[in-house]
């Protein structure tokens, strides 16, 4: 029977205990890139889609109509007219507005194009099922090189809603080689093959080899996984990192349940950067928690009004937090998109999962966590110069907003909580 570490024994958990056994599966042999905004990102995108040999895999929500996505596109197609099996998933309502001008851009090209859940009507996003979106950021290439992350295919300085902005927005990725890429890539290759065909697709035996190609490296994954790989354990050496995934069947809570284990787990210091924040009840005890055992819990949230309904509801949450002692930044330079987090400066996670009911329960979600110092301190030293642009709150200064912000505060929790019961989910909010 498995037992906890004897360092975690005196902990009184804040969280089900069976929690606690559903363990993350660490491998290592990794070597990761930390990439700050769409700058570095794109630059280490682009240049590998060119350098590409046999297959692309691209899953984003948003794939916008700019002068970066444009880029992207451009290498995708020159890549597929080389003999490179392309294929590209993007989601139906993250990218609704701009559908018409991508099926043009990849009509005819080579590109297999497809779209998850389309919205053909108007009432299709009252229904639980279409509100599951698709909002992972992944890319795999040549079945050898991964990129994860929270950034989507649009411009650092271009906001759909808002328009140009003065400085980038703020979001991370992490470009990585290792075992994991496997996983990334069956993952992968099963949401491509439940989505319906949309567009002209790649001749048949580009398509069949590419199929062939995953199968082949998604069974080795299996194999080493089940233990009947004679190799030493890969989980020995460094980097070691775990992929958890957010679906709709066998991994509902998976992602949460590595920030509450980790949470659970954190000694001196937390720094959570999440652009769209609105935890659960057992998300926000297990923070309380952490700062009654002296730990220093540090949030860096969306200090601009981006959507209104989520930036006043988690506001509405902010006076029990800050009254817990929990610090709370608002990132003032630009708009914030992270969706990171640093834990004692060795549990790190970069991923496109948000902390709110939409990424938590409804989104098919993609985080890599990582048990490594030098990855976290480097991630680490990028939020403090984030929370060095941003400004704190005070419980005094919050406690004194006007009661007409009050009264959009109370009413955006209302509505967003009534968006949640749609899920089904309603009894952990």
């Amino acid at each position: 029977m498995r037992t906890r570490p004897p360092a975690l024994e005196a902990l009184e958990w804040p969280v089900p205990r069976w929690y606690q056994r559903r363990q993350l599966q660490w491998w290592g042999g990794h070597e990761l890139y930390l990439l700050e905004n769409g700058a570095n990102y794109f630059s280490a995108l682009i240049k590998a889609i060119e350098q590409a040999k046999t297959d692309i895999w691209l899953e984003t929500y948003i794939f916008h109509d700019d002068k970066i996505s444009r880029r992207v596109a451009d290498a995708l197609i020159a890549a597929s007219q080389r003999g490179v099996a392309v294929h590209l998933l993007i989601d139906g309502f993250g990218s609704a507005q701009v559908l018409p001008t991508l099926e043009q851009w990849f009509a005819n090209t080579g590109v297999k194009f497809k779209i998850f859940q389309p919205l053909t009507r108007w009432w299709h996003w009252l229904t639980r099922n279409k509100l599951r979106r698709l909002h992972r950021k992944i890319v795999v290439i040549d079945q050898q090189l991964g990129f994860i992350g929270g950034i989507n295919i649009l411009d650092d300085y271009h906001d759909p809603n808002h328009g140009a902005l003065e400085h980038p927005r703020l979001d991370f990725a992490v470009q990585l080689t290792g075992p994991l890429v496997a996983a990334i890539a069956s993952t992968m290759q099963e949401v491509w093959s439940s989505s319906p065909q949309h567009t002209a697709e790649l001749n048949e035996s580009g398509s069949t080899e590419a199929a062939q190609s995953l199968k082949n490296i998604y069974q080795k994954f299996r194999e080493l996984t089940s233990g009947k790989n004679t190799a030493p354990p890969i989980s020995r050496q460094p980097v070691r990192a775990a992929l958890t995934l957010r679906d709709n069947i066998r991994q509902r809570r998976s992602i949460e349940k590595s920030y509450l284990q980790a949470i659970a787990r954190a000694r001196k210091e937390i720094i959570l950067a999440n652009a769209y924040f609105f935890p659960g009840a057992r998300f926000r005890r297990a923070l309380c928690h952490a700062v009654q055992r002296g730990v220093k819990v540090s949030l860096l949230l969306q200090g601009r009004v981006e959507y209104p309904l989520q930036h006043y509801a988690t506001q509405a949450m902010y006076d029990d937090m800050l009254n817990a002692g929990i610090r709370i930044f608002e990132y003032q330079k630009s708009f914030l998109h992270a969706k990171v987090g640093v834990i004692d400066e060795h549990w790190s996670t970069v991923g496109s999962s948000n902390i709110d009911p939409f990424s938590l329960l409804l989104a098919y979600e993609a985080n890599l966590v990582v048990l490594d110092s030098n990855f976290s301190r480097q991630l680490k030293t990028s939020l403090q110069q984030a929370i060095h642009d941003s400004r704190e709150l005070t419980p005094s200064e919050h406690a004194q907003r006007s009661w007409t912000v009050r009264l959009f505060n109370r009413l955006a929790m209302l509505l967003l909580r009534f968006g949640v019961s749609l899920s089904g989910e309603a009894r952990r909010y």
